[in-house]
């Protein structure tokens, strides 16, 4: 089996494309192709303008279930109702012929930290904004009080 590795800032997706591995960098529009021994083979800008492209960008980064000869991958989170708060899919499990079932890349726990750290900020916010205009309705209100003596 072999590893991987590359740096990008920005959303990328992988396919297959028989026995090579297509890389598509969303940012920049570049489709890379490697062999399974990491060389490559082909590199292109896909038009972004173009509806088409457009649309298969899109179908691609809906996909969250793929099927690689006769075993299946999928991406998923399992954070309930904090799914929402994800930036991103926190494993990737292959499940093969006989339903076994491996979990390739597990970040469960720390994008679960975020999701509450991010949920936890929103309520704060909400609750100090709730807060703020209470406090301005009162005094408002007292104010009004005072004028009408």
């Amino acid at each position: 089996m072999n590893v991987f590795e590359f740096s990008n800032y920005g959303s990328f997706f992988i396919q297959w494309n028989d026995d090579n591995i297509l890389l598509l960098l969303v940012r920049s529009s570049i489709i890379v192709e490697l062999t399974s021994a990491g060389q490559l083979i082909d590199m292109v800008r896909a038009e972004d303008s173009s509806i088409e492209n457009n649309s298969l960008w899109n179908d691609i980064a809906k996909k969250d279930h793929v099927y690689i000869g006769e075993n299946s991958y999928s991406i998923r989170n399992q954070m309930g109702f904090l799914n929402f708060f994800a930036s991103s899919y926190s494993q990737l499990i292959k499940t093969d012929s006989s339903g076994n079932i491996t979990i390739l890349y597990d970040v469960n726990s720390g994008q679960l930290t975020k999701a509450i750290v991010t949920f936890i900020a929103i309520l704060l916010f909400i609750a100090l904004v709730a807060v703020i205009l209470v406090r301005q309705f009162l005094k408002v209100k007292s104010q009004q009080k005072f004028l009408d003596l």
